[in-house]
């Protein structure tokens, strides 16, 4: 039985895998993201239940990216 959906934006392909594993494991849907912009394309087309969010992406900073997403009324706890 699904959890919820959580979006996990971090560019370390590594630990991006390692999460999306674990929260799959515990039966969670994960959609992952290694950019800010990737990221702020699923936000923008998915109802995300969490997402967990590296404040340091390579392309656009991850509280940047967190005040957009609040700016736009998008409802996901980060």
């Amino acid at each position: 039985m699904e959890q919820g959906k959580i979006l996990v934006a971090e560019d370390e392909e590594s630990l991006r895998w390692v999460l999306k594993k674990a929260l799959e494991d515990e039966g969670y849907w994960v959609q992952t993201a290694a950019t800010g912009k990737l990221a702020r394309e699923y936000l923008g087309g998915t109802r995300f239940d969490v997402t967990l969010m590296d404040i340091k992406l390579p392309d656009i900073d991850g509280l940047t990216l967190l005040k957009e997403t609040r700016e736009a009324g998008i409802d996901t706890a980060m």
